[in-house]
């Protein structure tokens, strides 16, 4: 795999960690809490976020 590829691929990855905690910070920062439907949605997020994460991982081997 070209090196600017996988270069690429990381940086996403590092990108998806960051994007799940600005949610929760964002969340916060609304009210001070995280109500049920936010939460709700940070969820489907996460699994969302994460199923991207596995597979950016999956590709880098």
């Amino acid at each position: 795999m070209n090196s600017l590829v996988k270069l690429e691929i990381t940086n996403q990855m590092l990108n998806c960690r960051n994007f799940i905690r600005s949610v929760k910070r964002a969340a916060l920062r609304d009210n001070g809490k995280i109500d049920r439907k936010e939460l709700r949605t940070m969820r489907k997020l996460a699994r969302a976020t994460e199923r991207y994460f596995r597979e950016l991982q999956r590709l880098s081997k």
